[in-house]
């Protein structure tokens, strides 16, 4: 199903978040992250708070949808339509070798540098390329903005990647 709106993508990101840790898949730590910054990004184009909040929100759901598409197909066995970038991070969370970290890092490098220049394709920078920028610089924000939020739900999670918080420490 593709997403139409934010209230669809924090829905679906949580529905998989919550499947992905009831199988004890790792893919759920990249999810956590990004249901986070997707709830924010809900509330904060709910409130008005970028330049052009309808550019932000079809920008937000184009993001999301490319996420959505490489998941699909990967748990579909599409692998051949896969991005490399994602088949590589879904392969390493399944994995199960890595740390926490590599698993949220591999998601976040996958999603920025892979879907971000067709996301931004599929919603187009003009007219007014300075007023997407601002609002692309507004999003980074966010980013920053819910970390810390993002890091302590992962760390207070007691089901899934709790034994890789401590074998973080350790290493």
């Amino acid at each position: 199903m593709t997403f139409r709106n934010l209230d669809e993508v924090v829905s679906g990101l949580t529905g998989w978040e919550e499947e992905f840790r009831r199988r004890h898949d790792r893919r759920c730590i990249f999810l956590t992250f990004y249901g986070v910054v997707s709830s924010e990004m809900r509330d904060r184009v709910g409130r008005g708070g970028f330049t052009d909040s309808d550019w932000v929100h079809r920008y937000a759901v184009a993001f999301a949808n490319l996420y959505r598409r490489a998941l699909e197909d990967y748990d579909g066995g599409r692998l051949d339509q896969v991005p490399t970038a994602w088949r590589l991070c879904f392969d390493a969370a399944k994995a199960g070798r890595g740390l926490v970290l590599q698993d949220l890092f591999l998601g976040v490098s996958a999603h920025v540098n892979n879907d971000l220049p067709f996301a931004l394709s599929a919603v187009s920078i003009e007219p007014d390329r300075a007023a997407r920028y601002r609002d692309h610089s507004a999003v980074n924000e966010v980013l920053g903005a819910v970390t810390e939020r993002a890091t302590q739900k992962r760390s207070e999670e007691r089901r899934v990647g709790t034994e890789c918080h401590d074998e973080c420490r350790s290493r």
